[in-house]
């Protein structure tokens, strides 16, 4: 069984749950639509300029049940094809990192200069990063098998407007993401936002605010580097 973790209770919120459960297959999403297919090849191209890429961002979280939200900024980088640090600038403080075999989640709770909280997992592969490293990744629809694995994953409806490209996605399979919104400017390769909601009604929108492509990555990037005395958690 694979371990399941949120965007939203790994980033988004100060604790978190991680739990592993086999979810009964759905059907697959019927035909898509001739505007949803070009949306979806178009963004894929996209990515595919950004096989190497930073940016900065901000997020956004609204809570149903508080009746209020939060603001935070950060920078992610990404190698292909699931190399990442994924970081909570400020006002919170936290590291999501994977060198593409094992992730780190690290919540520096009093600063990062004290000791932080680290959950590790050793094995990345059984770790379900689709719900949201589709974000840094892209989708890829270049082959039919391809095609069909997304299908089995996402129910897709694109969107195409003079100025932007909407792509909903729908996960097939998830108890926690209800719905994932990719949006990109047309002139531009790189996100423009995202927008998660949970199954409580919870919505948080990443808005990448600079970014580039990179034609290197220091691997250190994806190495934790935490201070002495950390609560070390394995799962």
């Amino acid at each position: 069984m694979k371990a399941k973790l949120s965007l939203f209770l790994l980033s988004l919120l100060p604790s978190f749950a991680s739990f592993s459960a086999d979810l009964p297959k759905k059907p697959l999403s019927p035909a898509i639509d001739a505007e949803t297919k070009l949306v979806m090849r178009s963004i894929g191209e996209r990515y595919k300029k950004l096989q190497k890429w930073e940016a900065k961002f901000s997020q956004e979280t609204y809570s149903i049940g508080l009746g209020k939200g939060t603001y935070n900024e950060g920078r992610f980088i990404f190698e292909a094809p699931n190399r990442f640090r994924y970081t909570i600038v400020r006002p919170d403080a936290s590291d999501y990192i994977s060198n593409g075999k094992k992730a780190w989640y690290i919540s520096y709770r009093d600063g990062r200069t004290k000791p932080a909280y680290v959950r590790v997992f050793p094995d990345v592969s059984k770790v379900e990063l689709d719900r949201y490293l589709i974000i840094l990744r892209g989708i890829d629809i270049s082959t039919a098998a391809k095609e069909k694995k997304f299908l089995t994953e996402f129910r897709p409806i694109g969107k195409s407007t003079p100025t932007d490209l909407r792509l909903d996605l729908t996960p097939t399979n998830s108890d926690e993401i209800s719905q994932l919104t990719l949006i990109f400017k047309n002139d531009e390769a790189a996100l423009s936002q995202a927008i998660l909601t949970d199954s409580l009604g919870n919505k948080t929108t990443i808005s990448v605010t600079v970014h580039k492509a990179l034609k290197k990555v220091d691997s250190k990037e994806f190495e934790p580097d935490y201070p002495k005395g950390s609560t070390i958690e394995k799962f």
